[in-house]
């Protein structure tokens, strides 16, 4: 599950260029971008996902809040997280070691990120005027309760 802000979109496509390495491709009918920041469209996107004859055994939310919403669709369908469903996000928010089960997420170095930001921002106040590039920060995966073996018989 996405959301259409651009960083949430580049994440997705990241998802997607490691999917189509590993897999071939990204099955559409497995995907879902929701295009505003709404726990009610998060969660509807979940339950839909989740009430497919073939449902996924796995959801990777591009954000700890949309995974938050992939926890409570699950419980409205009785399926159990990890054993029935494995649910990865992404930012580890505070609330991602709170959830039940804790939840496995991407943490990125938020406090590097913002240093980079304010040496730009200093530098163009100062007139020096620098050019926006992109620059790449390490992530780290954090892993706690949310991940499982996949259930037998379902969809991966």
């Amino acid at each position: 599950l996405e959301n259409g802000t651009r960083s949430l979109q580049d994440r997705f496509a990241g998802y997607r260029r490691a999917c189509e390495g590993l897999l071939g491709s990204v099955d559409p009918s497995l995907t879902r971008r929701v295009d505003y920041l709404s726990e009610d469209l998060y969660l509807s996107a979940a339950l839909d996902l989740l009430r497919q004859r073939d449902r996924p055994t796995a959801i990777f939310a591009s954000h700890d809040l949309i995974a938050l919403s992939v926890y409570r669709a699950a419980g409205q369908l009785g399926l159990d997280i990890p054993g029935d469903l494995s649910v990865v996000g992404f930012d580890d928010l505070d609330v991602a070691e709170s959830m039940t089960p804790p939840l496995t997420t991407v943490r990125q170095p938020i406090g590097e990120m913002c240093r980079m930001m304010v040496k730009l921002l200093t530098r163009r106040i100062a007139g020096k005027n620098p050019q926006p590039r992109l620059r790449k920060t390490a992530t780290q995966l954090i892993e706690r309760g949310s991940c499982g073996k996949a259930p037998e018989g379902l969809a991966g």
